[in-house]
């Protein structure tokens, strides 16, 4: 079985991106078992072939988005490390993605109010997955440190 790469950082929780991923892998499942059959019918492919495009288009029209946003976008998995941060966060703070990403600790990057709040609301994710349950982003306003004070 072919192993899926992940899903690009920011796009998990996009409907569209979702729905598009949805349809694609219906129709490489219908290929798939249309070879196995082997059944001498010829596969129209012009469907998958729209719906990469379709796809690629969306990914790239949701990264421009993302990489030149006026605010800072991050996402972070449930052991509360960063695993994206828009390159907005140099040009809004001084600081940049990879200081910000590995040593946000140790350069006093949130302030000790917003590390509270952070800690509290991972608490809370991880309690909804653990009992089965979905959860929609977590979004929320800040103030900030920037590198020069």
């Amino acid at each position: 079985m072919e192993k899926k790469p992940p899903l690009p950082a920011g796009y998990a929780d996009d409907p569209d991106f979702l729905l598009l991923i949805g349809k694609l892998g219906h129709i490489e499942a219908f290929v798939s078992e249309a070879q196995k059959t082997d059944t001498g019918d010829i596969c129209d492919l012009d469907e998958l072939i729209a719906l990469k495009k379709q796809l690629k288009e969306s990914e790239e029209h949701h990264r421009l988005l993302i990489e030149n946003a006026s605010d800072i976008i991050s996402t972070i998995n449930l052991d509360g490390e960063f695993t994206y941060i828009s390159p907005s966060v140099e040009r809004m703070t001084g600081y940049t993605v990879d200081e910000v990403t590995h040593h946000f600790l140790e350069i006093n990057y949130f302030l000790p109010e917003t590390l509270k709040v952070m800690e509290r609301t991972m608490a809370l994710v991880r309690q909804t997955i653990a009992r089965g349950q979905r959860f929609d982003s977590v979004r929320f306003e800040q103030m900030q440190y920037t590198k020069n004070g």
